[in-house]
C-alpha cells in the first residue's frame, strides 16, 4: 500500500520496512490511512523502542494514542488528526527533529469514520461530525491528493509503522 499510494510525481521513497502492532485493529476500525509527525528519536532504526522525549511525537502517539488538544486549530478542516491514504502526502509531514536520519517514519492508522462527511471547501464540518473525507479537485473539492481528518480520538488508532528513505535527499 505503501508504494502504490505513493503519488506525488517529483519524490520517490524506498520502502525499508513495515511493522504492525499485534492485536492492534478492531472489527470498528474500517480504514487504513498514513500520519507523518515528528521524530526526534531512532525508533524505526532498529530496535522498535519507543522513547520519552517531550518532542518525538511519533513515540507519544505510539505510547498514548493521539490527542485533538495537539492539533493545529487552524488547520483547513479545524482541529483534528489529520491522514491521508497517499503516503507520499503523509510524508509530507514526517520529520527528523534533532536527529540525522536517512530514514523517516510513518504511522499506519486504523479509523472509525463515525458520523462521517465529505467536505469540498476548508472550513470546520460542525457538531457530532466524527470525521471528513477531503475531497480532490476532480471530485469538485480543493486538495491535490484525498485526506481523512478524524475529530475524536477514539476513532483513530496506529497500528503500525513504515520506515522509508527518500531519494535524493541529504540529512542536515
Amino acid at each position: 500500500m505503501f508504494t502504490r499510494e505513493w503519488r506525488h510525481p517529483n519524490q520517490k521513497a524506498k520502502l525499508l520496512s513495515v511493522s504492525i502492532i499485534k492485536n492492534a485493529k478492531e472489527p470498528r476500525f474500517t480504514q487504513i490511512r498514513f500520519h507523518g509527525t515528528q521524530r526526534a528519536c531512532t525508533i524505526g532504526n532498529n530496535p522498535l523502542q519507543t522513547c520519552d522525549e517531550s518532542e518525538c511525537y511519533l513515540c507519544q502517539v505510539l505510547k498514548n494514542g493521539f490527542s485533538i488538544q495537539h492539533s493545529n486549530p487552524k488547520s483547513m478542516f479545524g482541529p483534528g488528526i489529520y491522514t491521508s491514504v497517499v503516503s507520499s502526502k503523509a510524508n509530507i509531514y514526517a520529520r527528523n527533529y534533532h536527529i540525522r536520519s536517512h530514514k523517516h517514519v510513518l504511522l499506519i492508522c486504523a479509523i472509525d469514520p463515525g458520523n462521517s462527511r465529505t467536505m469540498r471547501v476548508a472550513a470546520a464540518p460542525g457538531a457530532g461530525v466524527d470525521s471528513i473525507e477531503g475531497a480532490t479537485k476532480p471530485e469538485g473539492g480543493t486538495l491535490e491528493y484525498p485526506e481523512t481528518v478524524v475529530f475524536n480520538e477514539k476513532n483513530i488508532k496506529p497500528v503500525g509503522l513504515v520506515v522509508y528513505t527518500r531519494e535524493g535527499w541529504q540529512p542536515r
